[in-house]
């Protein structure tokens, strides 16, 4: 297949129909916006550093890991404002260059912060 994509331990393989690297939200919406093109079922992952086929797809991947920019690090309210696709060791370093850190310390330096969303924040 074209758009074979494998897991980190290649222990889960998707086909999807298409797979893309998108750069701005305004490529995501454009996506979004054409089901002919980017067929359902539409899925976002990462570096696929996942156990599970939970982002897999036979439609549409978006793959993330082209938006991994930091938006903003606001040490005074304490918060870090990046990209989906940016890796947790990336946030990790450009928070060290802030004299900041994460109050988690997650192990997975390669797992990227829109996987880890719910990890962080909960």
């Amino acid at each position: 297949m074209a758009n074979q994509v494998v897991n980190y331990d290649g222990s889960i393989t998707a086909s999807p129909q298409q797979l893309v690297y998108p750069q701005t939200v305004a490529d995501i919406q454009a996506i979004l916006r054409d089901p002919v093109t980017y067929p359902s079922p539409v899925r976002a992952v990462g570096n696929y550093h996942s156990l599970t086929a939970c982002a897999s797809s036979q439609g549409t991947m978006v793959n993330m890991t082209k938006m991994a920019q930091v938006i903003a690090i606001d040490s005074t309210n304490l918060t870090f404002t990046a990209q989906a696709g940016m890796q947790i060791i990336d946030a990790a370093n450009a928070l060290r260059a802030q004299k900041l850190q994460m109050m988690l310390n997650i192990e997975i330096g390669n797992m990227t912060l829109g996987s880890a969303n719910r990890s962080i924040h909960h």
